[in-house]
């Protein structure tokens, strides 16, 4: 499906209350980064609490949008926080899909109104008629949705839709006139919460002297042993690799790189995701 995300398939499936299908598939994110723990974190308790019967949302890989987001503002206390077209699909009967969990945030707890779902909304529909992004170009405090909203939009000749412009827009202004006049959240009994991600246990951590070469170990808390430490202390390790998912050289070539450039940049790549286990 693109970079550091693939589309596999299993048997039955892993999780509780499974659809009963012989075969599953999902996308899955097999590629990870210690800096990216705590968005991981958020994103799998966010949307793992989310229930499996609610008539607009499906099981943990997706939540069906529906035309106002207010089931996920109102009745969950969830924010999004990163709607945008690249993290919208559609299924088999039409239906609107948001996944991509990883910026989710409780609203009582971490609300702020620059990356509210209501601008994303309105940003969104915008980007996907006239396909122009630069008003998200811009810091989250600097994005103005008021403005976009004060423009006439004018369809780009490569975009194909299934209603006017306008009636696109008469649908969404009765939409933000509505949401802006509803009182602010209130926390309810059908808020889902989810605890802060844990420190993680101590493990040993070599010692290195000036030369480089491990004279000890100590213990230390770090979510994720970097490949190089286990290799210098001798330990285990899984060592996994998967074909490219695009080649290098033509990638490389189309941004017009030097092939000397590519390949110090290709050296630079595999050491990087060797830093990974």
């Amino acid at each position: 499906m693109g970079p550091q995300v693939d589309l596999v398939s299993y048997q039955g499936t892993p999780c509780a209350g499974g659809t009963g299908l012989a075969t599953t598939k999902a996308a899955f994110k097999y590629w990870f980064m210690e800096n990216g723990m705590i968005r991981t974190w958020l994103e799998l308790n966010s949307w793992s609490r989310l229930p499996r019967d609610h008539p607009h949302i499906v099981p943990f890989d997706a939540v069906v949008l529906d035309p106002h987001v207010d089931d996920l503002n109102y009745r969950y206390g969830m924010m999004h926080q990163d709607i945008a077209a690249r993290n919208l699909v559609i299924d088999g009967n039409d239906n609107l899909r948001i996944f991509d969990f990883n910026y989710s945030i409780m609203i009582d707890k971490h609300y702020t109104p620059e990356r509210d779902d209501l601008k994303g909304v309105i940003f969104t529909l915008y980007e996907i008629i006239t396909l122009d992004e630069h008003f998200r170009d811009v810091p989250h405090d600097q994005q103005d949705s008021e403005a976009v909203l004060k423009m006439k939009w004018e369809k780009h000749p490569d975009v194909k839709l299934d209603a006017d412009v306008q009636e696109s827009r008469d649908v969404l202004d009765s939409w933000v006139t509505e949401r802006k006049a509803k009182e602010f959240f209130k926390r309810a009994d059908t808020w889902v919460r989810w605890p802060f991600v844990p420190k993680p246990p101590a493990v040993a951590m070599p010692i290195y002297d000036h030369d480089r070469k491990v004279t000890g170990t100590k213990m230390h808390s770090i979510r994720c042993l970097p490949r190089k430490d286990l290799v210098a202390m001798g330990q285990e390790l899984w060592k996994w690799e998967r074909p490219a998912s695009y080649n290098l050289a033509e990638a490389l070539a189309k941004q017009k790189i030097p092939q000397e450039e590519a390949k110090t940049e290709g050296a630079e790549l595999e050491d990087a995701n060797g830093e990974i286990d």
